[in-house]
């Protein structure tokens, strides 16, 4: 069943008497498990609703006469996540050091928010009802973990007894029409040359079920004590496997019509490569994941130059706390196009991540206390306006150590204002100059 957190007072609902507190447990003589079956049954044209009144604790049933889009302006309780049930071995949940909030230690395994919020999902916990259901429904696309093809190495990685069966979901799920978008975290030594390379070549023969595939390299923090990641990904590594990537990739586009496999940007900018032009990212399919960020900045960028003011009415200056990966990339491309407006300075603050150990180059992962040690280490450079990149804090406003913007505030030089950047570049732009660009 599925409780009823708020009734829209004009809507069909509450003029049938219906209240906050009430349970949903059948719709159409269908049991009501939670958030997805009540919107997914409540579309049919003539509704049965089965209830359990909040009050007398009594069912009660309402039979609605209404179109498949009319909103009975109902509002049900969000679900609660299941946990993975997993135990991979590059797990960045078991790379936490200890004393840190709740929340970071989850490990969220659950297929209705890959389906809702795209989260990847390994399905090692998805059962013959899941997948009915899956399929059922309509839960498409969905976000999968894959790693390897290798049934046994997959077990090894992930912890999971099951997890050697994902071949034969991903087929009976692609066969019923469910899209697929996949990743493979990158382990040097573990799933990485032939193993790779099969891996690939196996997953390819999904398409177009399976839509996309991201090849990430893992993340290893100095808390990781796991015996088989001891190698790390530098840039000579980056380099070898783009190269096999690349080659699969080709032959997949003269195949499918599509590259199919796409590494995420920290191969290039680890490697030291130029990144690929846009048309090689076909609308960026796994952006979320890190593929094709870096490419769409630059193009936004070059959109953006010929909008920029050529001069600023009053003198201003910018501080840009970024994380190392990405700090070459701005410095080369966006530092030069700032700083030919007149009367307007902008630096870089790269960040080194101690908090997580040096092996951890990327902004999502910065925490407040490598900022605040980077703004004192830099105290004297900064500007009217030092902004952070959008993906530090989360929804409620914390760092992962649990630091908030006026934590960093009260402990900066007075005079200069932080800030979290916008999400779209020519907003976070406008932010840094403190004008709107030029239409």
């Amino acid at each position: 069943m599925v409780e009823i957190i708020r009734v829209d007072p004009t809507g069909i609902a509450a003029e049938l008497g219906i209240e906050p507190g009430d349970h949903i447990t059948h719709i159409n003589e269908q049991p009501i498990r939670d958030k997805l079956d009540f919107y997914y049954f409540i579309a049919d044209d003539i509704t049965e609703l089965r209830l359990m009144d909040h009050r007398t604790l009594q069912p009660s049933y309402l039979e609605i006469e209404k179109d498949p889009e009319d909103d009975l302006g109902l509002t049900v309780a969000e679900m609660k996540v299941k946990t993975c049930g997993c135990n991979c071995i590059f797990c960045f949940v078991d790379q936490n050091p200890p004393g840190m909030r709740s929340a970071l230690y989850f490990k969220d395994g659950d297929y209705r928010f890959s389906f809702l919020q795209g989260h990847f999902v390994t399905l090692n916990n998805v059962g013959k009802r899941s997948l009915r259901r899956i399929i059922d429904q309509r839960l498409s696309p969905l976000n999968v973990s894959i790693h390897t093809t290798d049934p046994d190495l997959r077990v090894q990685m992930t912890g999971h007894p099951k997890a050697g069966s994902v071949m034969e979901k991903i087929r009976s799920l692609t066969q019923a029409g469910i899209v697929i978008h996949a990743q493979i975290v990158l382990c040097p030594g573990v799933n990485d040359d032939n193993i790779l390379i099969k891996s690939l070549e196996e997953l390819a023969e999904f398409y177009p079920g399976l839509a996309s595939l991201s090849i990430v390299p893992v993340g290893i923090t100095k808390y990781q004590k796991h015996p088989l990641l001891s190698q790390r990904v530098d840039s000579k590594y980056a380099a070898e496997v783009l190269l096999q990537i690349e080659r699969l990739r080709e032959r997949f586009k003269k195949k499918f019509g599509s590259y199919l496999a796409f590494p995420s940007d920290e191969w290039y900018l680890t490697a030291g490569h130029d990144l690929p032009h846009t048309e090689a990212y076909e609308n960026f399919p796994q952006y979320e994941n890190g593929v094709g960020m870096c490419r769409s900045l630059l193009d936004d960028l070059k959109e953006i130059e010929p909008l920029l003011p050529s001069r600023l009415e009053n003198p201003r200056k910018a501080s840009i706390v970024t994380a190392e990966l990405i700090a070459p990339t701005l410095e080369k491309n966006l530092l030069p196009v700032l700083n030919s407006i007149e009367n307007f300075e902008a630096i870089l603050l790269p960040t080194i991540n101690r908090f997580y150990g040096k092996t951890i180059t990327v902004s999502g992962l910065l925490t407040g206390r490598d900022i605040q040690q980077t703004l004192k280490d830099h105290r004297e450079k900064l500007g009217d306006l030092t902004l952070l990149p959008p993906n530090c804090l989360n929804q409620d406003g914390l760092f992962l150590d649990d630091l908030t913007l006026s934590d960093l505030q009260a402990t900066t030089r007075k005079g200069t204002r932080i800030m979290l950047a916008r999400h779209e570049t020519a907003n976070w732009i406008e932010q840094v100059l403190g004008c709107p660009l030029q239409k």
